[in-house]
C-alpha cells in the first residue's frame, strides 16, 4: 500500500510551524523522514501520528 509523501514545506504548510521545527521533528525521531536526493519526504503516516500523539498530550 503506497501512502502519500509530503515536502517539508508541505508539512511547514499543514502543521502551522516552520521549517527548522520539521527539522528539528525529523533529527529527534517524531517525523518519520526519507532523504531523497537533497529533500526529505515525510509519510503521511508519520504525519497522522505526531498530530494524534499531540492531541493525547494536550
Amino acid at each position: 500500500m503506497n501512502s502519500r509523501s509530503y515536502t517539508v514545506k508541505e508539512v511547514t504548510q499543514l502543521l502551522g510551524v516552520n521549517k527548522d521545527t520539521v527539522g528539528r521533528m525529523i533529527k529527534d525521531g517524531r517525523l518519520d523522514a526519507e532523504k531523497v536526493g537533497r529533500a526529505y519526504q515525510i509519510t503521511e503516516e508519520s504525519i497522522k501520528r505526531l498530530v494524534k500523539e499531540g492531541s493525547k498530550n494536550k
